[in-house]
């Protein structure tokens, strides 16, 4: 009896926090076996948003204390103070002004495959385990050179299921609250290159869907005068992926041409343009990607580092 009892409780207590998470299982499902979950019913679609509100209400109350922190060290702008009174020489004299600053900020640019930026500039990392994997030694080699860096890589995210992760409003939303950020660093795609909410992948659709939202990226950093350098998908193992991956390449790449963005080309970790998991350095082989085919070593992390450091410009201010 007791068993049973026990029983009843365990399968009732699992059926009550599958409910209130079902939307992280849901995305969860997604992203990993790319399972394509729609729910049409708008009587089980409430019902589960239902259990979702109690989720996020359960996490408002765990993240309160982070919230408090994170909203008090946030720097706000001061409100420009406007003087009616001015002569019409100082106003030309601060129209010359404005002119001037743009032209300073102008100087921050990205032209023949280089990036021209100011020491103590500020880089923002994003993207996935790959950006993950590269800010390994990007982060410190960047802040060796004074620059300021802010890494919101997330690992399984990209620009295709926005359920499980928006890339885009999440960078709306860092530059916001950063709005000192002058250098966005995109490294993404092994998570992406799948059908979603029955739109096949490679239709055209979809390929419209994609550029779309790396348009976005693009949209929202020249909205913030930011810059973009957007990482290639290093080829990887698996040839059918890879496949895939080059055609997210090429929207990265046609992408950084039309909006000025710069694209690092995955050359210097790759042999003769083909994955390979060791490389000849200084003479001896060394691993250069991960057993999974996909990611990067300290010594990968290291090479792809040096190729966007080597495109690196500093300007005098």
């Amino acid at each position: 009896m007791r068993f049973a009892r026990f029983m009843i409780m365990s399968i009732s207590i699992l059926l009550i926090v599958c409910y209130v998470y079902n939307k992280s299982i849901i995305n969860y499902l997604t992203q990993t076996y790319h399972i394509d979950i729609d729910i049409h019913d708008s009587y089980i679609s409430n019902f589960l948003s239902f259990g979702s509100n109690i989720a996020s209400f359960l996490e408002s109350i765990r993240t309160f204390d982070d919230n408090e922190i994170s909203v008090n060290n946030i720097e706000y702008e001061s409100t420009p103070q406007i003087d009616f009174t001015q002569t019409p020489a100082q106003e030309e004299n601060h129209e010359i002004k404005q002119e001037t600053q743009e032209i300073i900020e102008n100087t921050k640019r990205i032209e023949e495959n280089k990036l021209y930026v100011e020491s103590g500039d500020t880089f923002l990392l994003i993207g996935d385990s790959m950006m993950q994997g590269i800010g390994v030694t990007l982060v410190s080699r960047l802040r060796k050179k004074g620059f300021k860096v802010i890494n919101i890589a997330r690992q399984s995210t990209g620009l295709t299921y926005k359920g499980f992760f928006d890339w885009e409003s999440t960078l709306q939303a860092t530059l916001k609250k950063n709005p000192q950020v002058s250098v966005i660093v995109v490294c993404l795609g092994a998570n992406d290159p799948w059908s979603v909410n029955k739109i096949k992948f490679g239709s055209t659709e979809w390929s419209d869907m994609y550029n779309g939202r790396i348009e976005h990226i693009y949209e929202i950093a020249k909205a913030h005068n930011a810059l973009v350098v957007w990482y290639e998908v290093p080829a990887i193992k698996n040839a059918r992926l890879n496949a895939k991956v080059k055609i997210l390449n090429d929207f990265y790449a046609s992408n950084a041409r039309k909006y000025g963005g710069l694209f690092i080309n995955a050359g210097d970790i790759l042999l003769n343009n083909n994955f390979t998991y060791y490389m000849n350095i200084n003479g001896k082989s060394t691993a250069v990607r991960s057993k999974d085919g996909i990611h990067f070593t300290t010594q990968g992390s290291l090479i792809l580092t040096r190729s966007l450091l080597d495109a690196i410009e500093i300007i005098d201010k």
